[in-house]
């Protein structure tokens, strides 16, 4: 399935996307916000996900959600990724991670992640990321991203993340802009 410029919510308890049974997942430059039970959960090993925001998905407390973000349960294959990704706000249950599951070994390349504690666990990696509370991988910061508000996810001037994502090689962000030279972490390009 591909997907590009879309919104997810989910109704009652359920996750904003899931994909299942070696389904083929692509998506660009779109959105998961207040899905009860997650985010993204992947339980395939293809999928292609770059420019995603994922915002105030999952339940907090005991009874909440296993994940917040992003949920990865199949161990990906050599062409799937996850890239780009900002992802804020969201919850899970007593001692589960807001933002990002890892079952297996997974990598996040040139993310925010930003969200009360743990925001990540498992056998999750990052490169040339922000993850609040500090994540394994490398060039893993763990600075203010200095978003322009709660609610506007661009990255403001004087960002840390800003032209710091060295190694990305992705065209476009979020909002459909040219990405040039050195590219920001997160959804959004610093203009």
């Amino acid at each position: 399935a591909t997907f590009i410029g879309c919104s997810f919510e989910a109704r009652n308890d359920g996750v904003g996307l899931v994909a299942k049974n070696d389904a083929h997942l692509y998506v660009r430059e779109s959105m998961v916000a207040s899905a009860p039970g997650g985010g993204i959960e992947l339980d395939t090993p293809f999928f292609q996900i770059s420019n995603v925001v994922i915002t105030n998905s999952g339940t907090g407390g005991g009874s909440g959600s296993n994940f917040g973000g992003i949920y990865v349960k199949s161990t990906p294959d050599q062409f799937s990724w996850i890239r780009h990704g900002t992802l804020v706000g969201n919850d899970a249950a007593d001692g589960e991670p807001t933002q990002v599951r890892c079952d297996v070994a997974a990598t996040l390349d040139y993310a925010i992640v930003r969200g009360s504690a743990p925001t990540v666990n498992g056998a999750c990696t990052f490169r040339q990321s922000n993850v609040e509370g500090g994540a394994g991988g490398s060039n893993v910061i763990v600075a203010d991203p200095l978003f322009v508000s709660a609610t506007d996810l661009h990255l403001d001037v004087g960002s840390p993340c800003i032209d710091t994502a060295f190694s990305s090689a992705e065209r476009r962000d979020f909002d459909g802009r040219v990405r040039n030279g050195a590219r920001d972490m997160g959804a959004f390009e610093a203009q």
